[in-house]
C-alpha cells in the first residue's frame, strides 16, 4: 500500500510540472506573438501586451512596462487602453497616483464606454473643482495629441 501511495504521489509530482510548463510555454508564446504585434503599432496588441506585463502573463509582472504598453494604445485611441491607463493612475500602480490623470483618461474612453464614465464619476466624487476643472483640459489636451497622432499615422 506505502508503495503504491508513494507511485501515485511521484505521478502527481512529476505531472504538475509538465502540465505547468505547457501552460508556461503557452504564455510565452501569446506573449511573445502579442509583442512583435505590439512593436508594429497594432493597438489592440498594445493593449492586450499590457495585461501580459499586468498579470505576469508569459512575462515578469511589470506594472512600469504595462503602463508603456497602456498609454502606447491610448495615445491611438484606444478605449481599452485608455480606460486601463486610467486604472492605473487611479491605483498608483507602475505611476504616481494622479486622479485628475485617471479623470481624463477616463473622460476620454467614456465616449465609447459607459464603465470608463462610471470610473470617472466615482474618482471625480474625491477631486476638488480646480482638480477637475484640470482634467477636463487635460482631457481636451489628450484628445488634440490623440487626433494629431491619427493624423500622422494616416499620412504615412
Amino acid at each position: 500500500m506505502k508503495a503504491l501511495l508513494a507511485a501515485l504521489f511521484l505521478a502527481a509530482g512529476l505531472l504538475c510540472p509538465c502540465a505547468d510548463a505547457q501552460q508556461d510555454d503557452a504564455a510565452r508564446k501569446k506573449f511573445l506573438v502579442t509583442k512583435a504585434l505590439a512593436e508594429q503599432g497594432e493597438t489592440l496588441a498594445q493593449s492586450s501586451l499590457g495585461f501580459c506585463y499586468l498579470d505576469g502573463e508569459g512575462v515578469a509582472k511589470d506594472y512600469a512596462k504595462a503602463v508603456k504598453w497602456f498609454r502606447k494604445a491610448a495615445e491611438q485611441g484606444d478605449a481599452l487602453g485608455q480606460i486601463s491607463l486610467g486604472l492605473r493612475y487611479y491605483k498608483g500602480e507602475g505611476v504616481a497616483k494622479d486622479f485628475a490623470e485617471a479623470y481624463a483618461w477616463w473622460n476620454l474612453a467614456s465616449v465609447v464606454e459607459k464603465e470608463a464614465a462610471k470610473n470617472r464619476d466615482i474618482v471625480e466624487k474625491v477631486m476638488s473643482p480646480q482638480q477637475v476643472a484640470d482634467a477636463q483640459k487635460r482631457t481636451k489636451e489628450l484628445r488634440a495629441m490623440i487626433k494629431a497622432n491619427a493624423k500622422a499615422k494616416a499620412g504615412k
